[in-house]
């Protein structure tokens, strides 16, 4: 017992290391997808961020170019009411307005000759501009400049604010150089974004720019009427730590592309192994025909039987008809599959004529079958070979198989010589589709199926009851059978009896059956005649 254990452990591992084996090249794939992602989404959310840096600094500078503007139009005033004398009356006025503005920590005010004559802080003084200060006044074209300069006692930078009126008189406003720094910064979405404001070429504060393996870039805003510029530094820091922020960017579109990507790869491979399958499937006689009892509404006796193909797949089970079909029809299969149904039911008949007694069987056709194969010709031969088979044999077309006028041609010749042959002829879905009317009108059929859609809809959808007496109504018209399919409950028979119909198919009289059960079933039936007696679901 140990050692069965062992090894059984050893097997389950080697299985195990075989399955991460396998799923390697997809492990792989997937990690591709979201590097692939990460790198895509920081390419272009680089030159988005560059992009949104260089409107903000442009913002920047001109928030700073309207307030110098503000505050010297503000200042403007003492100008005008100045005649160069600093009496007490003017000395007030100036320190009543270092109060009204917030940044603002001294005025002064200059005569005609450049000389700070009249001060908020000291009163009457007298100081000499420089000459580069004056010289930028004299070519300012708004008579405003700026100019940066130490301060007596601290050293520290002090920033001023020159205007010159058309008197030649003058005002300066002593700034603390922060107070640029805070309109920049209020102006910048990115508050880790490093800056530099400079006045006449000297900055007012010193950035802190770290070392950092990924390289710094430099953005530079001069400005056309002050002495003033802004730099600010895309650094190797700030972009990485935005690109760490955005990180969730680049992993939800890799995220997606994985799931795509695995989407796509297990479609592919289940179509492949499905495809292979069905080939098996078609070669070896794996597919089943299961038959579907179609009562008559007088006698409540079977009057046909319909032949519906089933696929039980060893690995995957039950596959529906709606997916192998269309495969089937995609992969060149669908004569072979047809020319299987056919035999099965041929052979069904040819062995069970007692029991079926004047019942058909009726058998669904696909359009490529019929536009590009000889469909009347299969059928012929096999008419040959089994007696009367064409008496037995009805074939399904569903109505909204649409047709151009050249494959019109085609499938009125085919269903001509199906009918000289004696075979009859069902259009199937009927209502559901685009044809309508135009298909019945283009070829007279021998049955006519109402599709379940509106059976369902009795007794719940006021609308239905006149749609299906105009549909029976125009097929009793055209001398055709009337078959309701979906039936699932008495009242749907009772009412549909009331209508009209010539025959009802549903899961109220029998599930679809294989042909061994088909027969209990009517053997059971001969016996209990007035018992309803249903198929086991399939």
């Amino acid at each position: 017992m140990p050692e069965t254990k062992i090894q059984g452990s050893s097997e389950q591992s080697g299985a195990g290391r075989w399955r991460l084996k396998e799923h390697l090249p997809m492990v792989r794939r997937i990690i591709l997808i979201y590097l692939l992602a990460i790198i895509t989404t920081a390419s272009v959310q680089l030159p988005w961020l560059n992009q949104q840096v260089e409107e903000q600094g442009q913002q920047a500078l001109l928030q700073l170019e309207n307030y110098i503007q503000k505050t010297a139009e503000g200042l403007a005033p003492l100008i005008q009411s100045n005649d160069a004398n600093c009496s007490p009356d003017v000395i007030t006025e100036l320190r009543k307005q270092v109060f009204l503005f917030s940044r603002i920590k001294e005025i002064g005010l200059f005569d005609r000759r450049y000389r700070i004559y009249c001060a908020s802080n000291e009163g009457a003084t007298d100081i000499r501009l420089y000459r580069t200060t004056r010289s930028r006044l004299k070519a300012s074209s708004n008579g405003q400049t700026l100019a940066l300069t130490k301060a007596k006692i601290s050293a520290a930078n002090a920033l001023f604010i020159y205007s010159r009126g058309e008197s030649g008189l003058g005002v300066n406003a002593l700034l603390p150089p922060v107070a640029f720094d805070d309109i920049v910064a209020k102006s910048l979405s990115y508050q880790a974004l490093p800056f530099e404001v400079l006045v006449i070429g000297r900055p007012i504060s010193t950035p802190q720019l770290n070392e950092s393996w990924w390289p710094d870039q430099q953005l530079l805003y001069r400005s056309d009427l002050y002495p003033l510029s802004l730099s600010l530094y895309l650094t190797g820091d700030f972009q990485l730590n935005y690109l760490l922020d955005s990180l969730w960017v680049g992993l939800l579109i890799g995220s997606l592309g994985s799931l795509l990507h695995i989407y796509v790869t297990h479609d592919r491979l289940s179509r492949n192994s499905l495809s292979a399958a069905l080939q098996r499937a078609i070669e070896n006689r794996e597919l089943s025909v299961y038959y579907q009892p179609i009562m008559d509404a007088r006698t409540g006796l079977p009057k046909g039987y319909e032949a519906l193909l089933r696929w039980e797949h060893p690995q995957q089970g039950f596959i529906g008809p709606d997916i192998f079909i269309p495969l089937a029809e995609q992969l060149g299969l669908i004569v072979p599959v047809t020319e299987l149904v056919l035999d099965e039911v041929s052979e069904f008949i040819l062995r069970h004529r007692k029991e079926l007694g004047r019942a058909y069987i009726s058998v669904n056709v696909s359009r490529l079958h019929i536009l590009h194969h000889d469909l009347a010709g299969m059928i012929r031969r096999r008419c040959y070979d089994t007696q009367g088979l064409e008496k037995r044999l009805l074939l399904e077309l569903t109505e909204n198989t649409v047709f151009s006028e050249s494959e019109m041609a085609i499938v009125i010749d085919q269903f001509e010589k199906l009918h000289n042959c004696g075979v009859r002829l069902a259009v199937d879905d009927f209502g559901t589709g685009y044809s309508g009317l135009d298909f019945i009108r283009r070829y007279s059929f021998d049955v006519l199926k109402i599709d379940q859609a509106f059976v369902k809809g009795l007794g719940t959808e006021s609308a239905v009851i006149p749609l299906l007496q105009s549909m029976i109504s125009l097929a009793q018209q055209m001398g055709m059978e009337i078959i309701a399919e979906g039936v699932e409950h008495p009242y749907q028979a009772d009412q549909l009896s009331q209508l009209g119909v010539d025959a009802m198919q549903g899961y109220l009289f029998a599930w679809p059956m294989p042909q061994d059960a088909l027969l209990e079933w009517l053997e059971q039936s001969e016996s209990e005649p007035d018992s309803p007696i249903q198929g086991l679901p399939v």
